[in-house]
C-alpha cells in the first residue's frame, strides 16, 4: 500500500469528494439507492434474514442511503466525515442514523457491530492503515467486513491511496472471497463488478475492482 499523498490538505481532500456529490445531485435529483440490497445480500452471499437484529455500519456511505433497504428490526449507521454537509440532500428522511465521524476515529466501543461495510470508500480515506484498525476494532469476532475498492490505481485527489490486492489480504481478517474484476470504461464499480464474465486476474499494475467478504477473527 503506497503512502497516502501529504500534499493534500483535509480540507482539499472532503472537497473534492463533495463536490463528486454535489455534481451527481445536480444530475440526478434525486438519489437512487435501490442497487445496495443486492449487494450487501446475494452478492456476498449473505440472506437478508442475518441482518434482522443486526448491528451494521457503513463507511463512508455518502448521501444516497445505502442502509435503506435494511430490515425494521436492524440498526443502521451511516459514518462519513461529510454528513452534515449531506443534509442538504435530504438524508434527515432516511432511517439509517448518520454520524459524522473519519474512519480513522469511529466513535463506538469496541466490538459494537456485525457487519462493517466499506463499498468505494476505503482509497478515500485519510489513513487505511488506522481506519482498517478501527474497522476490527469495533467489529464483533466473527462478524463480516464486507470490501468493495479500487485497486491499483494512482493517486488522486479524491482517492490519494494505492492499495493492491495483497494489502488486502495483510489486512488481518479471515478471507472468506476475494475477486477482481476488469475496471469498464465509463462504468462505476457496481456496473464492473455485476458482470462474472468481467472477472479477471490481477497483474499489480492494470486498475481494476476489488470485491471481498472478510471476517473477524475470533482472539
Amino acid at each position: 500500500m503506497k503512502p497516502e499523498n501529504d500534499e493534500l490538505s483535509t480540507e482539499d481532500h472532503l472537497k473534492a469528494q463533495y463536490m463528486y456529490w454535489w455534481r451527481q445531485w445536480k444530475r440526478e435529483r434525486r438519489f437512487k439507492n435501490s442497487h445496495y440490497e443486492y449487494f450487501f445480500t446475494e452478492y456476498f452471499d449473505i440472506p437478508k434474514s442475518f441482518y434482522e437484529d443486526r448491528k451494521v455500519l457503513d463507511i463512508g456511505c455518502g448521501p444516497r442511503g445505502s442502509l435503506e433497504w435494511m430490515p425494521d428490526t436492524a440498526s443502521a449507521v451511516g459514518l462519513d466525515p461529510l454528513a452534515k454537509e449531506y443534509a442538504r440532500f435530504g438524508i434527515s428522511k432516511h432511517k439509517a442514523m448518520y454520524v459524522d465521524a473519519p474512519a480513522e476515529k469511529i466513535p463506538f466501543p469496541a466490538e459494537s457491530f456485525d457487519c462493517v461495510s466499506a463499498f468505494n470508500s476505503l482509497d478515500f480515506v485519510r489513513s487505511v492503515e488506522d481506519s482498517v484498525g478501527e474497522i476490527k476494532r469495533i467489529l464483533k469476532a466473527g462478524g463480516f467486513f464486507l470490501l468493495i475498492v479500487e485497486i491499483n490505481h494512482k493517486p488522486r485527489a479524491d482517492a490519494p491511496h494505492t492499495i493492491s490486492a495483497s494489502d488486502v489480504e495483510s489486512f488481518g481478517f479471515e478471507v472468506l472471497e476475494c475477486r477482481t474484476f476488469r475496471k469498464l470504461e465509463e462504468k462505476g464499480c457496481y456496473h464492473s463488478i455485476l458482470d462474472e464474465g468481467n472477472l479477471a486476474h490481477n497483474d499489480g499494475s492494470a486498475e481494476m475492482w476489488l470485491a471481498a467478504k472478510l471476517r473477524k477473527k475470533a482472539s
